[in-house]
């Protein structure tokens, strides 16, 4: 499925249905895309990025988890050469969300 891996979400949760349930939860916390980042607090949004990053990775939501990030990245005064904008990651980030999304909804 595009976005999730859930063999790596049941090695770390081991029951099915809980890994099922955690996958709900997440949709129905970060489902929302248009409210992932408030651009008014940077410390909060970095924060946001770094515990999405986190969670998604837990989940087996990879390109979340990268997506997140590179938003991290990207929230840095100076971010690393090759870092998109911070326009361009947030976009990302919707993106990666929506098809992980998609995927979560077909597998929990």
């Amino acid at each position: 499925m595009p976005g999730l891996a859930p063999e790596h979400g049941l090695r770390l949760w081991k029951n099915p249905a809980d890994y099922r349930r955690y996958l709900r939860t997440f949709a129905s916390h970060y489902g929302d895309g248009s409210t992932l980042i408030d651009f008014g607090d940077p410390p909060g949004a970095s924060q946001f990025a770094r515990t999405l990053k986190g969670i998604a990775n837990s989940l087996g939501l990879h390109e979340v988890a990268t997506a997140a990030r590179r938003l991290e990245l990207a929230l840095d005064a100076a971010p690393p050469a090759g870092i998109e904008t911070l326009a361009e990651a947030q976009e990302t980030l919707r993106t990666a969300l929506a098809v992980a999304l998609y995927s979560i909804a077909r597998y929990a």
